[in-house]
Protein backbone atom coordinates (compact mmCIF):
# COMPACT_ATOMS: atom_id res chain seq x y z
CA UNK A 1 0.00 0.00 0.00
CA UNK A 2 2.90 2.18 0.84
CA UNK A 3 4.00 1.85 -2.82
CA UNK A 4 0.23 3.10 -4.24
CA UNK A 5 0.59 5.85 -2.22
CA UNK A 6 4.17 7.21 -3.16
CA UNK A 7 3.19 6.40 -6.83
CA UNK A 8 0.16 9.08 -6.59
CA UNK A 9 2.27 11.33 -4.52
CA UNK A 10 -0.32 10.89 -1.45
CA UNK A 11 2.23 12.27 1.06
CA UNK A 12 0.71 15.77 2.32
CA UNK A 13 0.45 17.85 4.98
CA UNK A 14 -3.56 17.85 4.97
CA UNK A 15 -3.02 13.74 4.91
CA UNK A 16 0.14 13.87 6.93
CA UNK A 17 -2.06 15.90 9.77
CA UNK A 18 -5.14 13.57 9.07
CA UNK A 19 -7.14 16.68 7.54
CA UNK A 20 -7.84 14.63 4.61
CA UNK A 21 -8.87 11.02 5.10
CA UNK A 22 -12.12 10.94 2.72
CA UNK A 23 -14.90 12.26 5.51
CA UNK A 24 -18.67 13.17 4.52
CA UNK A 25 -17.47 11.19 0.86
CA UNK A 26 -19.28 8.19 0.05
CA UNK A 27 -18.04 6.11 -3.58
CA UNK A 28 -19.44 3.47 -4.95
CA UNK A 29 -17.87 0.30 -6.26
CA UNK A 30 -18.62 -1.85 -9.58
CA UNK A 31 -16.72 -4.73 -9.36
CA UNK A 32 -16.61 -8.09 -8.02
CA UNK A 33 -18.30 -7.32 -4.42
CA UNK A 34 -16.96 -7.17 -1.22
CA UNK A 35 -16.46 -9.29 1.88
CA UNK A 36 -17.03 -7.74 4.99
CA UNK A 37 -14.10 -6.79 6.92
CA UNK A 38 -12.62 -5.28 9.98
CA UNK A 39 -11.14 -2.80 7.75
CA UNK A 40 -14.25 -1.39 6.34
CA UNK A 41 -16.44 -1.81 9.62
CA UNK A 42 -19.60 0.95 9.61
CA UNK A 43 -19.09 2.35 6.09
CA UNK A 44 -20.63 -0.62 3.67
CA UNK A 45 -23.70 1.81 3.30
CA UNK A 46 -25.95 -0.44 0.60
CA UNK A 47 -25.22 -3.77 -1.52
CA UNK A 48 -26.67 -4.29 -5.16
CA UNK A 49 -25.81 -7.57 -6.88
CA UNK A 50 -26.13 -7.60 -10.47
CA UNK A 51 -25.06 -10.82 -11.34
CA UNK A 52 -26.34 -13.76 -8.71
CA UNK A 53 -28.91 -11.44 -7.55
CA UNK A 54 -27.94 -12.40 -3.94
CA UNK A 55 -28.94 -9.76 -0.55
CA UNK A 56 -26.27 -10.15 1.42
CA UNK A 57 -22.87 -9.09 0.79
CA UNK A 58 -20.19 -11.58 -0.76
CA UNK A 59 -17.43 -11.41 -2.91
CA UNK A 60 -16.54 -14.89 -4.44
CA UNK A 61 -13.60 -13.38 -6.20
CA UNK A 62 -11.92 -10.97 -4.00
CA UNK A 63 -10.80 -8.38 -6.61
CA UNK A 64 -13.92 -5.83 -5.28
CA UNK A 65 -12.84 -6.49 -1.45
CA UNK A 66 -9.16 -5.28 -2.64
CA UNK A 67 -10.35 -2.25 -4.34
CA UNK A 68 -12.60 -1.18 -1.18
CA UNK A 69 -9.31 -1.83 1.12
CA UNK A 70 -7.11 0.70 -1.53
CA UNK A 71 -9.69 3.30 -1.28
CA UNK A 72 -11.20 3.08 1.93
CA UNK A 73 -9.52 0.58 4.53
CA UNK A 74 -8.52 2.20 7.65
CA UNK A 75 -5.85 -0.44 8.23
CA UNK A 76 -7.09 -1.34 11.95
CA UNK A 77 -5.85 -5.17 11.49
CA UNK A 78 -2.73 -4.00 10.29
CA UNK A 79 -2.47 -1.51 13.25
CA UNK A 80 -2.21 1.14 10.41
CA UNK A 81 0.61 -0.01 7.92
CA UNK A 82 -2.06 -1.50 5.25
CA UNK A 83 -4.37 1.45 5.55
CA UNK A 84 -5.84 2.62 2.12
CA UNK A 85 -6.53 6.36 0.30
CA UNK A 86 -9.46 7.58 2.27
CA UNK A 87 -9.69 5.88 5.37
CA UNK A 88 -13.17 7.36 6.46
CA UNK A 89 -14.72 7.24 3.45
CA UNK A 90 -18.23 5.11 2.98
CA UNK A 91 -18.68 2.45 0.28
CA UNK A 92 -21.44 1.32 -1.75
CA UNK A 93 -21.09 -1.86 -3.33
CA UNK A 94 -22.62 -2.87 -6.44
CA UNK A 95 -21.16 -6.62 -7.87
CA UNK A 96 -20.94 -6.63 -11.73
CA UNK A 97 -18.68 -9.40 -12.19
CA UNK A 98 -18.95 -12.44 -10.78
CA UNK A 99 -16.08 -14.94 -9.19
CA UNK A 100 -13.84 -15.17 -12.20
CA UNK A 101 -14.31 -11.30 -12.66
CA UNK A 102 -16.06 -11.43 -15.72
CA UNK A 103 -19.55 -9.81 -16.72
CA UNK A 104 -21.71 -8.71 -19.37
CA UNK A 105 -22.80 -5.27 -21.12
CA UNK A 106 -26.24 -5.87 -19.10
CA UNK A 107 -24.67 -6.29 -16.31
CA UNK A 108 -22.57 -3.42 -16.37
CA UNK A 109 -25.74 -1.31 -17.31
CA UNK A 110 -27.54 -2.25 -14.39
CA UNK A 111 -25.13 -1.27 -11.91
CA UNK A 112 -24.99 2.57 -13.51
CA UNK A 113 -28.80 2.35 -13.89
CA UNK A 114 -28.93 1.49 -9.66
CA UNK A 115 -26.75 4.60 -9.34
CA UNK A 116 -28.34 6.85 -11.39
CA UNK A 117 -31.42 5.89 -9.15
CA UNK A 118 -29.67 5.84 -6.06
CA UNK A 119 -26.87 7.92 -5.51
CA UNK A 120 -29.02 11.11 -4.27
CA UNK A 121 -29.92 8.60 -1.44
CA UNK A 122 -26.21 7.25 -0.13
CA UNK A 123 -24.61 10.51 -0.98
CA UNK A 124 -22.42 9.20 -3.42
CA UNK A 125 -19.67 11.89 -4.84
CA UNK A 126 -17.09 9.23 -6.60
CA UNK A 127 -17.72 6.04 -8.56
CA UNK A 128 -15.03 3.22 -9.16
CA UNK A 129 -15.98 1.36 -12.04
CA UNK A 130 -12.93 -0.93 -12.23
CA UNK A 131 -13.44 -3.23 -15.52
CA UNK A 132 -12.61 -2.29 -19.10
CA UNK A 133 -13.99 -4.00 -22.50
CA UNK A 134 -12.75 -5.53 -24.85
CA UNK A 135 -11.68 -4.15 -28.23
CA UNK A 136 -14.44 -5.85 -30.24
CA UNK A 137 -17.33 -4.46 -28.26
CA UNK A 138 -20.31 -4.12 -30.35
CA UNK A 139 -20.32 -0.25 -31.41
CA UNK A 140 -23.96 -0.10 -30.46
CA UNK A 141 -23.30 -1.43 -26.84
CA UNK A 142 -20.43 0.57 -26.87
CA UNK A 143 -22.32 3.79 -27.25
CA UNK A 144 -24.86 3.10 -24.36
CA UNK A 145 -22.21 1.87 -21.90
CA UNK A 146 -20.76 5.37 -22.34
CA UNK A 147 -23.54 7.34 -22.63
CA UNK A 148 -24.26 5.82 -19.08
CA UNK A 149 -20.84 6.45 -17.69
CA UNK A 150 -21.15 10.09 -18.99
CA UNK A 151 -25.11 10.73 -17.48
CA UNK A 152 -23.27 9.82 -14.05
CA UNK A 153 -20.89 12.64 -14.99
CA UNK A 154 -23.28 15.18 -15.75
CA UNK A 155 -24.92 14.58 -12.60
CA UNK A 156 -22.06 15.89 -10.61
CA UNK A 157 -20.19 12.41 -9.65
CA UNK A 158 -16.66 11.67 -10.03
CA UNK A 159 -16.15 8.70 -12.04
CA UNK A 160 -13.18 6.47 -12.17
CA UNK A 161 -12.86 4.20 -14.74
CA UNK A 162 -9.95 1.90 -15.66
CA UNK A 163 -7.97 2.22 -18.65
CA UNK A 164 -7.39 -1.45 -19.62
CA UNK A 165 -4.65 -3.77 -19.93
CA UNK A 166 -4.18 -3.01 -23.92
CA UNK A 167 -1.82 -0.95 -23.93
CA UNK A 168 0.38 1.25 -24.71
CA UNK A 169 -0.25 1.50 -27.67
CA UNK A 170 -2.49 4.77 -29.18
CA UNK A 171 -6.03 4.55 -28.73
CA UNK A 172 -5.79 1.13 -26.65
CA UNK A 173 -7.79 2.51 -23.81
CA UNK A 174 -10.34 0.06 -23.10
CA UNK A 175 -14.31 1.51 -23.14
CA UNK A 176 -15.89 3.41 -21.47
CA UNK A 177 -12.69 4.61 -20.11
CA UNK A 178 -11.92 6.27 -23.44
CA UNK A 179 -14.09 8.82 -23.10
CA UNK A 180 -12.86 12.33 -22.09
CA UNK A 181 -15.04 12.40 -19.02
CA UNK A 182 -13.55 10.34 -16.12
CA UNK A 183 -9.89 9.96 -14.38
CA UNK A 184 -8.25 6.96 -15.58
CA UNK A 185 -6.95 3.82 -13.44
CA UNK A 186 -4.37 1.38 -15.68
CA UNK A 187 -1.74 -1.41 -15.14
CA UNK A 188 1.22 -2.13 -17.79
CA UNK A 189 0.80 -5.81 -19.26
CA UNK A 190 -0.49 -7.67 -21.65
CA UNK A 191 -4.05 -8.37 -21.84
CA UNK A 192 -4.12 -12.32 -22.26
CA UNK A 193 -7.18 -14.30 -24.61
CA UNK A 194 -10.56 -12.88 -22.71
CA UNK A 195 -14.29 -14.86 -23.46
CA UNK A 196 -16.22 -12.19 -21.28
CA UNK A 197 -16.93 -8.63 -22.55
CA UNK A 198 -15.64 -7.41 -19.43
CA UNK A 199 -13.06 -8.63 -16.93
CA UNK A 200 -11.70 -7.04 -13.53
CA UNK A 201 -8.37 -5.24 -13.97
CA UNK A 202 -5.70 -7.64 -12.21
CA UNK A 203 -4.69 -5.03 -9.47
CA UNK A 204 -6.73 -1.68 -8.08
CA UNK A 205 -7.09 1.16 -10.02
CA UNK A 206 -4.39 4.12 -9.23
CA UNK A 207 -5.63 7.67 -10.40
CA UNK A 208 -3.52 8.55 -13.25
CA UNK A 209 -3.76 10.47 -16.63
CA UNK A 210 -4.78 8.44 -20.12
CA UNK A 211 -1.56 6.92 -21.45
CA UNK A 212 0.47 7.03 -18.60
CA UNK A 213 -0.32 3.47 -16.97
CA UNK A 214 0.93 2.20 -13.60
CA UNK A 215 2.57 -1.03 -12.77
CA UNK A 216 0.34 -3.44 -11.38
CA UNK A 217 1.16 -3.87 -7.36
CA UNK A 218 0.30 -7.06 -5.83
CA UNK A 219 0.24 -5.58 -2.35
CA UNK A 220 -2.13 -7.04 0.27
CA UNK A 221 -4.39 -4.13 1.24
CA UNK A 222 -6.50 -5.79 3.93
CA UNK A 223 -5.06 -7.87 6.64
CA UNK A 224 -7.47 -11.00 7.40
CA UNK A 225 -7.45 -11.89 11.07
CA UNK A 226 -6.78 -15.55 11.94
CA UNK A 227 -10.72 -16.09 12.72
CA UNK A 228 -13.31 -13.13 11.41
CA UNK A 229 -16.63 -13.64 12.06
Amino acid sequence: MNKVKQQIHYWCDDTGQGNIRGQNVTVAILDTGMSVHPDLKGRLLAFQDCVGHRQGMYDDSGHGTHVGGIIAGDGRMSRGRLGGIAPEAKLVIVKVLDAKGEGSVEQIMDGIWWLQKNHRRYGIRIVNISVGARRDLEPGKEACLIQAVEELWNRGITVVVSAGNYGPGEGSIAVPGNRPEGDHGGRSGGAGDEESLFRERPYGPVHRKAGAGRPGIPDLILQWPLSCE
